[in-house]
């Protein structure tokens, strides 16, 4: 390669630098994020909070679906049709029979049709639960001790998320921390590298000690990127956590140590016996357990209902069509 090439090159990685330091200058600085409104945006936009929240709504509807069965329950069946073609068929005179005093059953010939027309079946049924309210009103216990333990689900949701906001809040701080320890240390390891570069060439010290500095440089710069990955993971992650897009630039602020009189050890271990999500639960879980023994010895009462039926035939009337008895001479048409 020729020494032009070489020169054109370095102009062309330089201006490259230029460009993007300008780019670096004119781009805003990324916006502050406290601890409290990480918290805050957690249990607003994490995603598994928001799905706890559904399940309360869920077993809401639960409950509210069990109460219906208290009320009386109404089914109505409509049923409709025509025939294609009437039907017509004859009774013979005495097909009934011949009886003494009497005559023939039925007297003459009867012809019995039914019209072409629309028929329908009107089926109503009205039916109050009585016995098995008992057994609705457990269900219904069980059902709002469900919609609580959902709601503990919820309050444990917020917790974990609120402890996995702040636990990867704080390595971000050291993260970041680190970040700046490093870089101070690049930097005084760059001018102790240009000092001792000058003292090398006044033979004022050993070749080794600037190898050394440069090996130390090299090692500070590669530690300084693996920091800076980290806490691009860590950003990532955080924003995973916040329900945001993965690439939302924020930086974290070192928050202050609590101070020795702050943490009462007495005072938070009752906190925790009385507020932990999973303790609360396990009461909840105690109580449903109980109300579910009691449902199943209800099962021992018959179930008792009061039916309302209503049945109608609309147009179902057949029509029937006799034929007029023939009169020979001589006939009478009424006996003594």
């Amino acid at each position: 390669m020729s020494r032009t090439a070489i020169v054109i090159d370095f102009a062309v990685v330089a201006m490259l630098a230029a460009g993007f330091a300008a780019r670096a200058q004119t781009e805003a600085p990324a916006p502050a994020l406290t601890i409290d409104d990480a918290v805050a945006l957690a249990l607003k936009g994490n995603r598994q909070v928001r799905s706890s929240a559904f399940d309360i709504d869920r077993a809401r509807e639960g409950t509210a679906a069990i109460k219906t069965q208290r009320l009386p329950q109404f089914q109505v069946y409509l049923m409709g049709g025509e025939t294609l073609r009437p039907i017509s068929f004859t009774i013979p005179e005495g097909a009934l029979g011949v009886y003494p005093g009497t005559g023939p059953i039925p007297g003459q010939n009867a012809t019995i049709t039914t019209p072409q027309r629309f028929t329908g079946l009107i089926f109503g049924q009205i039916s109050q639960p009585v016995s098995q309210q008992w057994k609705i009103h457990l269900a219904s216990l069980s059902a709002r001790l469900g919609e609580a333990l959902a709601r503990e689900g919820l309050r444990q949701q917020q917790q974990e998320t609120a402890h996995s906001v702040r636990y990867l809040y704080y390595q971000m701080v050291q993260t970041q921390t680190q970040i700046e320890s490093a870089e101070a240390n690049v930097k005084y390891l760059v001018e102790l590298q240009g000092e001792t570069g000058r003292n090398l060439a006044e033979q004022s010290v050993l070749k080794g000690d600037s190898l050394a500095v440069k090996a130390k440089l090299s090692q500070q710069r590669y530690q300084l990127l693996t920091l800076r990955d980290t806490l691009d993971t860590q950003k990532e992650s955080l924003n995973r956590l916040l329900g945001r897009d993965l690439d939302t630039p924020f930086v974290v602020e070192a928050e202050p140590l609590p101070k020795p009189d702050e943490i009462d050890l007495a005072e938070a271990r009752k906190q925790a016996i009385s507020q932990r999500a999973e303790i609360r639960q396990a009461r909840l879980q105690t109580e449903k357990a109980e109300v579910e023994v009691r449902r199943q010895r209800a099962e021992y009462i018959p179930d008792l209902s009061v039916n309302f039926t209503y049945l109608s035939f609309p147009n179902a009337t057949p029509s029937s069509r006799r034929r007029s008895p023939r009169r020979t001479p001589g006939s009478r048409c009424c006996s003594t």
